[in-house]
């Protein structure tokens, strides 16, 4: 999810809309979004017990928590599961078709299977949970 420009410092984008996670009142309202389940606004912390409650009660596989060294850098590649993830601690570069989002505590990403992506972790390095949907064979 990619940071607005807004007048709310804490907006973020999903469907292409804009949407604020922080009050009602926000000079940066957000309209209905295709994706309202997933992209709740996030009571942070939130505990990861909750976490992984709601992403097995829509089918994830496996739900963990993944820590990264500082500075690490992981080349273009891609896994067989989707990944929908939470930052917990640090922040991370998440790489993907040629453009870079820069995520923080609080922000998620959702990773199909199979999409070719690219990795690179700050100067704490990072820390985010990872819900994994396994591709069902039909």
């Amino acid at each position: 999810m990619r940071r607005s420009s807004g007048t709310c410092p804490a907006t973020w984008a999903c469907c292409r809309r804009t949407r604020c996670r922080c009050k009602p009142s926000c000079p940066s309202p957000w309209p209905k979004c295709r994706c309202r389940a997933y992209h709740e606004a996030v009571t942070y912390p939130l505990p990861f017990s909750e976490f992984e409650a709601a992403e097995r009660a829509i089918g994830c596989d496996e739900v963990i928590a993944r820590s990264w060294e500082p500075d690490t850098t992981i080349a273009t590649h891609s896994h067989p599961f989707r990944a929908r993830a939470l930052v917990v601690q640090g922040e991370m570069w998440l790489t993907v078709e040629g453009a870079t989002q820069h995520l923080r505590p609080g922000d998620r990403f959702d990773l199909p299977a199979g999409k070719p992506h690219a990795e690179r972790y700050g100067p704490e390095g990072a820390t985010y949970w990872v819900a994994r949907s396994n591709a069902r064979a039909s």
